[in-house]
């Protein structure tokens, strides 16, 4: 049943992954994000350097995420 704050009110309630005004966006998300967008271009796009590593490069932007969550504040 939805309420005043619509179906996925619950959501905004808990935050729904979205960072609080005012804090900066890591640069290890912000390379995750450019390494992913290469690897999907490679993959969707021949381009000669990136075709064939289009699948490392989303693996290392994954990587770089996950390094970057882990620690994070250290």
């Amino acid at each position: 049943m939805a309420t005043a704050t619509g179906a996925f009110g619950w959501m905004a309630d808990a935050g729904a992954g979205v960072p609080p005004k005012g804090t900066r966006v890591g640069l290890a998300f912000i390379v995750s994000v450019i390494l992913a967008v290469l690897g999907i271009l490679g993959y969707f796009a021949v381009i000669p350097v990136m075709t064939p590593n289009a699948y490392w490069l989303l693996l290392a932007g994954y990587v770089v995420l996950a390094i970057g969550v882990l620690f994070k504040g250290k």
